[in-house]
């Protein structure tokens, strides 16, 4: 079993990823790993071109999800509090790797919590990753690195491969009314069907969006939203 833990020690508030045995309880692998990434990015708390993971101002909101051999965390925030950002790691499953892949959603900006209401990230049949995103930077759109506000499509390694983001972002964003508070969850056709792939979510608005999959969703028309 996996668990993401929190804890003070000397003085430093740390967050670990735990593997025990259901069965007798004890921590394996000589312990848990502690999360540390540092990126290139000049976002709110960055310095001299580096953002590195704050754990004070991090909490992880996804549950953990195990695909590819490989065990994967997001975070959003406690309460929007302080100069946070999204972010996803990749451990090893076994044994734990000590060098996680990592990677800030919004490493030239500021916020865009990964939320999901405590589900995990959802993985397609090529072990490609999506999730959604909070409020925050966002302009992917313009040549930039920054995803608030979308639902994303990651590789294995964590490689942004394409991302779709509601017309009316930027107002949803101010209003604090996030795109992604929900879970996105891949919904998959019955066989003989002609519909494609599809993405339900809920927003901070009290709306359900559902997205199809097509080829590229940077160029995809406008999305439409059903408010309920």
């Amino acid at each position: 079993m996996r668990l993401g833990v929190y804890d003070f020690q000397q003085r430093l508030f740390r967050c670990g990823l735990y593997a025990l045995d259901i069965t007798t309880a004890p921590v394996k692998y000589g312990g848990p790993v502690i999360l540390s990434a540092t990126v290139n990015g000049t976002g709110a708390g960055s310095s001299g071109g580096k953002l590195t993971f704050n754990t004070l101002l991090e909490l992880q909101r996804p549950a953990l999800t195990l695909a590819n051999g490989q065990i994967y965390m997001a975070f959003a925030s406690h309460n929007d509090q302080g100069s946070y950002h999204g972010w996803v790691f990749a451990y090893k499953r076994k044994p734990p790797c000590r060098r996680p892949r990592s990677g800030a959603i919004r490493p030239n900006g500021t916020q865009g919590g990964i939320w999901m209401s405590g589900g995990g990230l959802s993985v397609d049949s090529s072990g490609d990753l999506y999730f959604t995103t909070g409020n925050g930077t966002f302009d992917a759109n313009s040549g930039g690195k920054d995803y608030s506000m979308a639902l994303m499509k990651l590789s294995p390694t964590l490689t942004v491969l394409d991302y779709f983001s509601p017309y009316n972002e930027a107002s949803l964003s101010n209003a604090d009314e996030d795109y992604g508070c929900a879970n996105a969850v891949l919904c998959r056709p019955k066989p003989g069907r002609l519909l494609t792939n599809r993405f339900p979510s809920a927003s901070g608005a009290g709306s359900i969006s559902t997205t199809p999959t097509p080829e590229r969703w940077a160029s995809s028309p406008p999305m439409d939203r059903t408010r309920i």
